[in-house]
């Protein structure tokens, strides 16, 4: 690694949910809502933008485990 990861790092990205994000997608007869696995990815896209810059050329890193709520759900737009 180049720099040292260290606890209480943060980074964030912004994105506008669309129809693709939908639960809708998955299953129909769902509220048209930003769906879990659409927000999974957006969370995996944070966690590897914060690590890359902190890894050396070849290394990689994976995620072993989430664990997150929803607390209320998310319109589209």
């Amino acid at each position: 690694m180049t720099e040292a990861l260290k606890v209480g790092m943060t980074h964030q990205i912004q994105v506008q949910t669309t129809a693709e994000m939908s639960a809708q997608k998955v299953y129909p007869h769902v509220p048209n809502v930003y769906a879990t696995r659409a927000m999974v990815g957006h969370i995996e896209e944070v966690c590897a933008d914060l690590v890359l810059p902190h890894l050396s050329e070849g290394e990689q890193t994976v995620g072993i485990g989430m664990q997150f709520k929803h607390m209320a759900a998310t319109p589209l737009g």
